[in-house]
């Protein structure tokens, strides 16, 4: 059984409710199977109604180095402090020898938090254990849930990890375009962070919104602060990245470079 468990959307990014219909139909098979999970406590109920051991399971919510959280109260259901891993390790009961857990947010197996969850997990659980080393999208996901020909190169798994690693770029469309657009409405490009142009709106935890009236714009940023997004159109943003080995500047230091107030 292949089991997808996606989050419901918050007040903040309702694309990612997208994903759901792509994989609906999986609802009708005997081999795989969605489900929607609101909170960490839910979690391991919906693993159990499959009623069958499962040899892939896709969790699919917000994302940062070494955490996932589900649901709109942004509960955490683990974070690289091991502690949180409790429901996680209750899995075990419902695995098939030699399973796939994939932890399906933004970034989630990068840095040295991404690499002790990933290994630390796939020892404690028996399996093996994927995280992303970018960021994640609703349209990421086909028919059969989270398309396979991302999987190389979006996700790192445990058995291939040997040290932490740092993020990857993943380019979105239109660069030349959206930094045209930028300039228009007088955004900064903050120090240390990388454009990737226009792409649906990442599935990394939410740090903050900015809305500038004067501006039309929405500033969102995610993940830490290693994501920003700049939306001045519906449905249309453009994404910066923070690709640096560091830890990304705090929502203080952000906003004046930004040029938001």
């Amino acid at each position: 059984m292949h089991l997808t468990l996606i989050s419901y959307p918050s007040t903040f990014d309702p694309e990612i409710e997208n994903a759901v219909p792509r994989i609906d139909g999986w609802s009708a098979t005997r081999e795989r199977r969605v489900a929607r999970c609101q909170t960490p406590e839910h979690f391991l109920t919906q693993v159990a109604s499959v009623g069958v051991p499962v040899c892939r399971l896709d969790l699919f919510g917000h994302g940062a180095p070494g955490s996932l959280i589900l649901g709109d109260k942004q509960a955490p259901l683990m974070t690289a402090n091991r502690s949180t891993w409790g429901r996680l390790l209750m899995l075990k009961d419902f695995l098939t020898p030699g399973a796939e857990v994939r932890l399906l947010g933004c970034e989630t197996g990068i840095h040295p938090e991404g690499f002790d969850v990933l290994q630390g997990l796939s020892q404690q659980l028996g399996c093996t254990v994927w995280g992303a080393k970018t960021r994640i999208d609703w349209s990421d996901f086909r028919e059969m849930g989270f398309d396979p020909k991302l999987v190389k190169d979006l996700l790192v798994s445990s058995a291939e990890m040997e040290s932490p690693i740092s993020a990857t770029s993943r380019p979105g469309d239109s660069m030349k375009a959206g930094l045209e657009e930028l300039e228009r409405l007088r955004i900064g490009v903050p120090s240390g962070y990388e454009p990737e142009g226009y792409a649906p709106m990442p599935a990394s935890i939410l740090d903050e919104v900015w809305e500038n009236q004067e501006q039309k714009v929405t500033v969102t940023v995610r993940g830490q602060r290693r994501i920003i997004v700049i939306t001045a159109s519906p449905g249309r943003h453009f994404l910066l990245r923070w690709l640096a080995p560091r830890t990304a500047p705090s929502l203080d230091a952000l906003k004046p470079q930004l040029n938001i107030y």
